[in-house]
């Protein structure tokens, strides 16, 4: 099995931070294997309480955490869930994302709209 993007983010970050798959697995009170059925693509990523524990163990900053929850949620085909209760109280988001895709957007103008957004 292909290993994927958030298990060989999972590991990298792991390894950086000199982390082993049991201590991993411990912070969110499950054995290594899951930890390793993660990185290896065997496993989805984890949400909820398990995702924000095993951020804190790693002891990701800020930039960090933003990617990780990014690539755990992208690959279980959602958003992260502070987004998905952005999206829910305000509707006009949808709107934006819909229009954004109609336009079909270059580079260029992307980059317009997050300068905008800074």
């Amino acid at each position: 099995m292909n290993q994927s993007d958030f298990g060989k983010l999972l590991r990298d970050k792991r390894k950086e931070h000199h982390k082993t798959q049991e201590e991993v697995a411990n912070s969110i009170n499950k054995n290594k294997m899951l930890i390793s059925g993660m990185e290896t693509g065997k496993n989805n990523p984890p949400i909820g309480d398990d995702l924000k524990n095993i951020m804190e163990c790693l002891g990701l900053n800020e930039e960090e955490e933003k990617e990780f929850k990014i690539i755990a949620a992208l690959e279980r085909g959602t958003l992260p869930n502070e987004l998905i209760t952005l999206v829910k109280n305000d509707k006009r988001i949808i709107d934006i994302l819909y229009k954004m895709k109609e336009k079909n957007l270059t580079d260029e103008k992307y980059e317009k709209i997050n300068k905008i957004l800074k």
